[in-house]
């Protein structure tokens, strides 16, 4: 299994899958790192199959992406939720891409960077999280924060019109 993995290293590709706590961001993120330390411009590739998770951990990785030389491309496999979508729709325009069975679900910020949050706290992270989403897919704040509230889910069909991904694949 770890062989298989190095395997997909060697071809610039990072698996993120699971809950993005601070130990998966602390790995993407150096993954992302190691990548770029190699010399090459050739993109890497972001795929992803997440419930969500702490916010803090995911603003990390999508930091990290801001900071590479190189292209981060993004796929969305299984069910991308919560905050695994902004990490998603922040990949390379034209290089957002998405399974066609897969799914892509809002879910309401419940918390600021996984710990419990004073209102004022919840609500600056909120604003946050909804300003990247509305720049990454030129959707108004107000929809994003509407269909962040109200946990909308996007097929594949669906997240391209919206913005969140370019192309489907598969």
């Amino acid at each position: 299994m770890d062989r298989d993995l190095s395997d997909l290293l060697g071809k610039r590709i990072i698996v993120l899958r699971g809950a993005i706590d601070d130990d998966v961001a602390n790995v993407v993120i150096a993954k992302l790192l190691f990548l770029q330390s190699q010399g090459s411009a050739a993109p890497v590739q972001l795929h992803m199959s997440s419930p969500g998770g702490a916010v803090a951990a995911a603003l990390a990785i999508r930091d990290t992406i801001d900071d590479l030389e190189v292209p981060v491309y993004t796929h969305g496999l299984g069910h991308v939720q919560g905050v695994a979508a902004l990490v998603l729709a922040h990949g390379a325009r034209r290089h957002r891409t998405m399974a066609r069975h897969a799914r892509v679900t809002f879910l309401p910020i419940t918390s600021a960077g996984g710990v419990p949050a004073a209102p004022s706290e919840l609500a600056r992270t909120e604003a946050i999280v909804t300003q990247m989403i509305a720049a990454d897919t030129q959707q108004s704040i107000e929809q994003v924060e509407s269909d962040l509230r109200a946990s909308r889910s996007f097929d594949a069909e669906q997240a391209r019109a919206y913005g969140l991904i370019d192309n489907i694949v598969g």
